[in-house]
Order: structure tokens, then C-alpha cells, then sequence
């Protein structure tokens, strides 16, 4: 655990004489940030704030609250990296002399119209895992890192706040989502220790000397998460040999996740492999039933469920081979489904079992030789004897045959 000192510098007698000065606050609500740095192509938006106060010498939520009043108190209780639309990254981007775009591309309402058609940020967003803070304290592991790409270029990365994003493709190793030391989640808007580092709120443990975890290099992770990914920062994808707007393989990507981790749909050879190669166990889905996927899926098994459902997806054959293997219905294929692309209604038409339609031949042919046995005639009797429910309301045309 590193030696130095807790990082309290609002309690320093600087900070004291200065910042609290009245007049001093009112001239940082309206100041240009002169002492500033930009933000990573692929920067997350905590990370790059976080950079910021930490070159100023304060703590984030101090940084905030100083020099942007607006958000005091509001900005940093609630997964900003959501948060964050135009409006706002365009007031940061003033008030520190930057491109609009280069700050609203920090934070995950930038992947609106590639990942999903609209990134909410009132309510949970599919594939994006969750961060949940309750007054200024994480409660919800939703954010992972790459020891190795914080030694090359310490910031976090947007991607690593994917659900499906498990591992880092440049390194080849499992990402981390928690403090190595403590077990706390990771966090980026407090530090403990005076130190430039990112560093864990809790015990300070610095977070770019963990060790990390290697893929099997049997794995096929890496190879499906590449194509994933591929398929998120062009915004289309190839399937059958034809182009489809990106969301439109997303929403059926974590479709496929849910069928194979909540609903145990689970017969699949590359999952069964994945399993064994990184000694991953999966949930009993009797312990899942009604919760939201990136909230209870561990690290591991994502990246296992994942990797099988992006092979799942990689060609109609392996589509209609997992369906098969697993007896799906179509009933389960288009569940919770508000929009089914036609992509994928076009491959699972088929499982789709159509009711028999009674003919009034049929029905005379009933009728007769209920008449025959003494059988009262009835839609009840009638729907008896041929093995199909048939409803007054529906067919008022074979009242006049009985």
C-alpha cells in the first residue's frame, strides 16, 4: 500500500483564505480555466474531470463545485458519465477554451445511434453497466479498467464501461472492476493520496499497479469482442450479406445474453469451452428470474455469455444451430422485444407454429357425428371433439350449423 499522505488539500490554509472568499467564488464561476488539460479520443468523462481537478490541486466534487456552481451538489451523485449531454459539454467546453464535440464524445450519450438508438439518462441502458452512487460513494461494480493501459496512458477508457467489453484487446487480459486491495468498486471522482496516479477512495491503493489475469489462448474472446467492437464504431453490420444499422444487432445481442443467462438456454459448445478455460461458473437461473442483466453478471461470466452470444450472431447457421439445440420457441425468440429487426424476424419466422384454422366442412363432419352419438351440439362440445378451442366471438358464422 503506498505511504503517502491523504489528499485533504480544502482543508489546507490557502484553500481557507482564498476559495472561501466570497467575492474570489463568483470571479471562478465566470473564469476561463487557463490550468487545464483535454480529453482522450476515447476518454470517459470522470476521467478526464478527474484529470483536471487533480492539476488544480482539489478534489473533483471541490473542483465542481467552484468553478462550475451550476452542478454543486447534483453533478457527481449519479453516474455522470450518462449525465452529460450537449448542454453541459458544451458549458465545459467554454469555460475551458475546448472543442464541443471533443468533450460531448467523453460521455455515453456520444454512442446514441451506435450502440442503442437513444442513450437515456433516467433509466438503464442496454449493454452499458450500471454505476449507482448513494451520497458520494460507489455502490455498484460498473466500471473496469486495464492496469497495462493505465501504465502507457493513465485515463480511463468509454469502452470499458461496456457490458460486453470483458477484456482488453490490445493487452489480452481480463479487466478489473474492483480495488485489488479493498474489493471496493472502482470510483474516479475521490482519491485518498496526493498523487497525480488514480488511486482508490477507500485505501488508496493505486490502481495502475494491479496485476492482471491473461486470456486462455485458446479462448475465442478476443476474436468476437474485436468483432463487436468493429461493428460499434463503424455504426452497421454485415449479416447474411447485407447491411444493418448497428443497434439493430446490439438490442439482439443482449437478447441472446438474457436467453442464455437468465432463461438457461445454455446448450452451446464455444459457451461450454469458455467455461472450462477460464474456470467460470455460471448462475443458476432460479437465483435470476426478473433482474437486470448488468447488474448481476459477474466479470467472468460475461465474458463467457458474451463471447457465445456474439458467435451466436456472427451467421444465420449458428443462429438457427443455437435455437435448435435448445428448443426455443418463437414465443421466447421475440420476448421483451418492443422491435424486432428484420434481420432477425426473417431467420426465426420459421420456428413460429401457426393454429389450425377449422373449415366449416370439418365442423359439419362434427357436428354430424356428434349428432349421431347424442352429443349436444356446443362450441364447448364442438371445440371437445375436434381438439381445438374455437370461441363464439371469433367464428359467429358456425352458430348456424349447430
Amino acid at each position: 500500500m503506498p505511504t503517502k499522505s491523504k489528499f485533504h488539500p480544502e482543508k489546507g490554509y490557502l484553500f481557507k483564505i482564498v476559495y472561501r472568499d466570497k467575492k474570489f467564488k463568483e470571479k471562478l464561476a465566470k473564469t476561463v480555466i487557463k490550468n487545464r488539460v483535454k480529453p482522450y479520443p476515447d476518454e470517459l468523462f470522470t476521467s478526464w474531470i478527474a484529470r483536471n481537478a487533480t492539476i488544480n490541486f482539489l478534489q473533483t466534487p471541490t473542483f465542481i463545485n467552484y468553478y462550475f456552481p451550476e452542478y454543486k451538489n447534483k453533478f457527481l451523485n449519479r453516474d455522470t458519465d450518462i449525465f452529460v449531454d450537449k448542454k453541459i459539454a458544451n458549458n465545459f467546453a467554454k469555460r475551458m477554451l475546448l472543442d464541443e464535440k471533443d468533450v460531448f464524445n467523453t460521455s455515453l450519450q456520444s454512442y446514441s445511434g451506435f450502440l442503442n438508438e437513444i442513450i437515456d439518462s433516467k433509466t438503464r441502458n442496454h449493454l452499458i453497466t450500471p454505476v449507482k452512487v448513494r451520497g458520494s460513494y460507489p455502490r455498484i461494480k460498473g466500471l473496469r479498467y486495464c492496469p497495462q493501459c493505465l501504465q502507457e496512458q493513465e485515463y480511463f477508457r468509454k469502452e470499458w464501461r461496456l457490458s460486453f467489453y470483458t477484456v482488453c484487446l490490445k493487452h489480452k487480459n481480463f479487466l478489473i472492476n474492483e480495488c485489488p486491495q479493498c474489493g471496493e468498486p472502482i470510483f474516479l471522482v475521490k482519491r485518498k493520496l496526493d498523487t497525480k496516479s488514480f488511486n482508490c477512495w477507500n485505501c488508496g491503493f493505486i490502481y495502475k499497479e494491479a496485476e492482471t489475469e491473461k486470456i486462455h489462448h485458446n479462448s475465442k474472446g478476443i476474436y468476437y469482442l474485436s468483432k463487436a467492437t468493429e461493428i460499434l464504431y463503424r455504426g452497421y453490420f454485415v449479416y447474411n450479406s447485407k447491411w444493418y444499422y448497428s443497434p439493430f444487432y446490439f438490442r439482439i445481442l443482449k437478447h441472446m445474453a438474457k436467453l442464455i443467462y437468465l432463461s438457461g438456454y445454455r446448450n452451446l459448445d464455444i459457451l461450454e469451452k469458455e467455461i472450462k478455460l477460464h474456470n467460470v461458473k455460471l448462475k443458476n437461473t432460479r437465483e435470476l428470474g426478473g433482474k437486470f442483466l448488468e447488474e448481476i453478471i459477474s466479470l467472468k461470466e460475461a465474458f463467457a455469455v458474451f463471447t457465445a452470444s456474439i458467435s451466436i450472431l456472427s451467421s444465420p447457421i449458428n443462429l438457427q444451430r443455437f435455437i435448435n439445440s435448445n428448443k426455443i420457441s418463437y414465443a421466447i425468440l421475440k420476448r421483451d422485444l418492443n422491435y424486432i429487426p428484420f434481420w432477425y424476424e426473417k431467420t426465426i419466422w420459421q420456428y413460429k407454429k401457426q393454429a389450425h384454422f377449422v373449415t366449416i366442412e370439418e365442423v359439419k363432419n362434427a357436428c354430424s357425428w356428434m349428432k349421431k352419438n347424442g352429443i349436444e351440439l356446443s362450441y364447448s362440445s364442438l371445440s371437445r371433439v375436434l381438439g381445438i378451442k374455437i370461441e363464439r366471438r371469433k367464428r359467429p358464422e358456425l352458430a348456424t350449423l349447430m
